[in-house]
């Protein structure tokens, strides 16, 4: 059956209109919806012409309460074919930018304008009345040619996801076939998982025991492990017995093989991808490099460096003392100097040791020393970058934003000679840190600030930690805890999971008048109840009894149901709730975290507002609601909606790099895989007043501080570098 794309549903479903042979529609007794397979997920356009076979089911949908019929077809066999002209009209106002229905027509019926697009001469494009340069861009990089068509077929049936077909097309043009031909684990580049190129390189006769197989299997043993680890390098021992796990009973012959084909090397004793090589040694040779650099070098802005003194620093670091209404201390006033002395520099210390006073007496400083220097301020997280705004009253932004925005630079308008102050650095992967010092100029300076006893990085490596260890750059170590006094049982506990040792604390149903508590897991509400507004249940699991996602949804109820909530317009069922891909409604009064950075909206991953309003359908500009978020009224849209999940309880790996007044911590049994060191480290020190850990057994409180942490055994070959 020939089809034609109409719509791509929310739900997945494709909505579509059988062709006869001539392009004209089918008269159908019923709508047609198509499921195609995995592999084509999220790549279908609207307008696209297919050829499909598969079962017909019918498919009931319940509309407002009317029942709708249609036929569902389970698409098993799928081919994308070439636009005919008269669906053309229809492809067009899909998928071209301000091309409406009466345009589209008129391109549509413009003497050879298949010919014209396939041919990718835009001026012979811009001929066509009301055709725009950006229009005609758009046509030529959309619009597929038959070699395309015939390239992206090959790979849909190889089971090669379709996004990968048409990255392929891009990369490699007509060559994309003979090209995965000659050895198919290279589309392991293209994100292609082992299991589907090792499918395929038998399907195209490779033998099992052939050097480019071997080569393979050793490198997706090292993927695995670093990708379960957040290793970047792997040990002899962590490899073979990945091998014996799996029943390769030759190790020594794989290593050889993926050395032959140089996928794999050796460093420092440990097996390690030519990927991480690259960016390992990267990162080490330009941190090293600019640390080394002699004063006033690399830039004329650089000048500020020649002859700075340390008496000049001091005069400075008292200026700031008498702005400020605490004493520095000592090891503050050191930590000062130690940094704006330094081309590179780590500033290391737990929570509430005055990191951000730091940082804002270090740029009070720049400021007055080096005119005209540009102070960038960075961290990972959204939520963090904000926070770290906030505290210094500059500007601060994501690393990934900052990468986004440098790359659409020109050369000669990117930052030249500047600072760039890493915060929550403990949290940048080596991957995150190599995009951006590949990035930067070589006479950039760097910070970075971070607890090296907080959670190490969601991405591979270990950034932060590793530099601390060589002992390479100067490292500067705040020791005194400002924000809880020395007698406090948060600072207590916290300072004892530092020091890999146990502090018992009091147990207690009702809590609320201690610091720092041990109370049973059926408190958690009550608990929460008594001071909810300004408090936050933090999780190290999503799932189980005690998991963000039971505990949002509990306590969601416990609020009440009876709430109005978010609407939505399905094209199958009406007005409707909205659910998220959590699960979760969200109703008034909700607490909400955004999930993804939008920054066109100005919102920030880890963010967290309250909705406000609800309005009963859609207003004119599309909004479901009012979400309050940083005292800003947000009109909730449903691409608003699709970042946003409740925030009763979050998770501690969402919490780090934020605080609250007071927090509960969720623990159970079902934590016990996950709960280490860092986790429970990171999760006790977000409290600023009251810390209750609600937990029935002690000992998994007991066995996370002082088993050590499970995450920083990772194993690394940036220290090698360096």
């Amino acid at each position: 059956m020939k089809i034609q794309i109409s719509n791509v549903r929310r739900n997945g479903f494709l909505s579509a209109r059988e062709l006869n042979s001539d392009g004209t529609y089918v008269q159908r007794d019923r709508n047609l919806c198509c499921v195609f397979p995995n592999t084509f997920s999220g790549a279908v356009l609207p307008g696209s012409i297919w050829q499909v076979d598969g079962p017909i089911v019918e498919n009931r949908i319940n509309v407002s309460g009317k029942i709708f019929v249609e036929d569902l077809m389970k698409c098993e066999i799928v081919e994308l074919e070439m636009i005919s002209t008269n669906l053309l009209q229809i492809w067009l106002s899909k998928n071209i930018k301000k091309v409406g229905p009466q345009r589209a027509r008129r391109f549509a019926n413009y003497p050879d304008f298949i010919a014209l697009a396939q041919s990718a001469d835009t001026n012979e494009l811009l001929k066509i009345p009301t055709m725009t340069a950006e229009m005609a861009q758009e046509i030529i990089v959309k619009f597929p040619s038959e070699d395309q068509i015939e390239t992206i077929n090959w790979f849909s049936q190889k089971s090669i996801p379709f996004k990968v077909a048409y990255r392929m097309w891009e990369v490699m043009g007509p060559d994309a076939i003979s090209y995965v031909q000659q050895n198919p684990f290279d589309l392991t580049k293209f994100g292609v998982r082992f299991k589907v190129c090792f499918s395929l390189a038998e399907d195209l006769g490779f033998a099992s025991d052939s050097e480019i197989v071997l080569a393979a299997k050793a490198a997706d043993v090292v993927n695995h492990i670093c990708a379960t680890t957040g290793s970047t390098a792997v040990s002899h021992d962590k490899f073979n017995t990945e091998c014996a796990r799996r029943g390769y009973n030759t190790p020594t012959k794989l290593l050889n093989a993926a050395g032959a084909q140089r996928s794999l090397g050796l460093i420092d004793g440990k097996v390690i991808t030519e990927l991480n090589y690259i960016v390992e040694n990267e990162v080490a040779n330009i941190l090293k490099s600019s640390a080394q650099r002699i004063d006033g070098e690399g830039h004329n802005l650089a000048d500020w460096e020649i002859g700075l003194s340390d008496r000049k620093i001091i005069l400075q670091i008292d200026s700031y003392q008498r702005r400020i209404p605490y004493k520095l201390t000592q090891n503050q006033r050191g930590t000062i100097l130690g940094a704006i002395r330094s081309k590179v520099a780590l500033i290391s210390g737990g929570a509430g040791t005055g990191k951000t006073t730091i940082l804002k007496g270090i740029i009070h400083i720049l400021d007055r020393i080096s005119p005209g220097i540009n102070i960038t301020q960075l961290a990972l997280s959204g939520r963090a970058s904000q926070r770290m705004a906030e505290a210094t009253g500059r500007p601060a932004s994501t690393i990934a934003k900052f990468i986004t925005d440098i790359r659409n630079m020109a050369e000669e308008k990117r930052p030249q000679h500047c600072v760039v102050i890493i915060d929550e650095a403990s949290m940048v992967d080596i991957y995150s840190m190599h995009k951006l010092l590949s990035l930067m100029h070589p006479s950039t300076r760097y910070l970075l600030v971070g607890d090296d006893q907080q959670l190490p990085p969601v991405g591979g490596g270990l950034v932060f930690h590793a530099l601390l260890d060589s002992e390479v750059f100067p490292t500067f170590n705040l020791m005194t805890v400002q924000r809880q006094s020395q007698d406090s049982l948060i600072h207590q506990f916290a300072t004892a999971i530092r020091n890999n040792s146990y502090y018992h604390l009091p147990h207690s149903r009702n809590p609320c008048g201690i610091d720092c508590a041990i109370s049973p897991t059926d408190r958690i509400i009550e608990i929460w109840e008594h001071d909810s507004y300004d408090t936050m249940i933090l999780c190290p699991t999503r799932n189980g009894p005690v998991g963000v996602r039971k505990l949002n949804q509990d306590i969601q109820s416990r609020v009440g149901n009876n709430r109005p909530a978010i609407p939505y317009f399905d094209q199958e069922e009406g007005m409707i709730e909205f659910v998220s891909s959590e699960g979760s409604r969200f109703r008034l009064d909700d607490p909400i975290l955004i999930t993804k950075n939008s920054y066109d909206i100005d919102v920030r991953n880890g963010e967290i507002g309250r909705l406000v309003a609800i309005f009963d359908e859609p207003n004119e500009d599309g909004a479901f609601g009012i979400l309050l978020l940083n005292n800003r009224q947000l009109s909730v849209d449903l691409s608003l909606l699709q970042k946003m999940e409740l925030a009763y309880a979050v998770s501690i790996h969402k919490s780090q790099g934020s605080q609250w007044r007071n927090t509960i911590v969720a623990i159970d049994h079902t934590s016990d895989r996950m709960l280490d060191k860092t986790l429970l480290y990171t999760a006790v020190t977000r409290a600023t007043h009251r810390c209750v850990l609600a937990c029935d057994d002690e000992q998994i409180l007991h066995q996370a501080a002082t088993g050590g942490s499970k995450a920083l055994n990772r194993d690394v070959a940036l220290r090698f570098f360096l």
